[in-house]
């Protein structure tokens, strides 16, 4: 009975893992389906629940990751920092689905309430590209810059704004 009780109780962790493994082995199909298992199993936490939306979002069914976002926003006993990370990654959905006024909404209420986050300035800094003027996309990606320097994104999303604005030199 105890190790039936052992199994029970580590069999989430162990789908993880193996979901893990497989995705790092570019074995994304299978990968996501024990990730899957694993993720949404009651015991398992939120935080675990929004990797495997993003993973899905990344490696496989975006409508699959938007549905588990909406289920993580709406239930009222995910702690706040988790949803809103979980709102960071619905912008990341709006905007592959080209709702940029969606994604720039989303984006913006994070940050309006002082949600500062790298991955929050990667994803604004980008919208801010495709919808600001360049001044505005290079003054937002100069505070995310000082934000976080050694992020690649953030980088490119600053050379890109510069590169928008006719400044090529930068």
């Amino acid at each position: 009975i105890a190790a039936g009780i052992y199994f029970y109780v580590e069999l989430p962790a162990l789908n993880i893992r193996k979901g893990t493994k497989l995705i790092l082995e570019k074995n994304y199909e299978e990968g996501l389906k024990y990730f899957k298992k694993g993720a949404m199993h009651k015991r398992i936490k939120p935080y675990t629940k929004l990797r495997y939306a993003f993973l899905e979002l990344k490696y496989g069914d975006i409508k699959e990751a938007k549905k588990i976002i909406s289920l993580i926003i709406n239930d009222a006993f995910v702690d706040k920092k988790i949803k809103y990370e979980a709102k960071g990654v619905w912008a990341l959905i709006a905007f592959i689905e080209g709702d940029l006024d969606e994604a720039q909404e989303v984006a913006d209420n994070l940050y309006k309430k002082n949600y500062r986050t790298t991955d929050v300035y990667c994803t604004l800094g980008y919208i801010y590209n495709v919808v600001k003027t360049p001044e505005q996309a290079i003054e937002f990606n100069k505070e995310a810059m000082e934000y976080n320097p050694d992020k690649a994104v953030i980088k490119d999303n600053l050379a890109q704004a510069y590169y928008l604005n006719g400044d090529y030199d930068m």
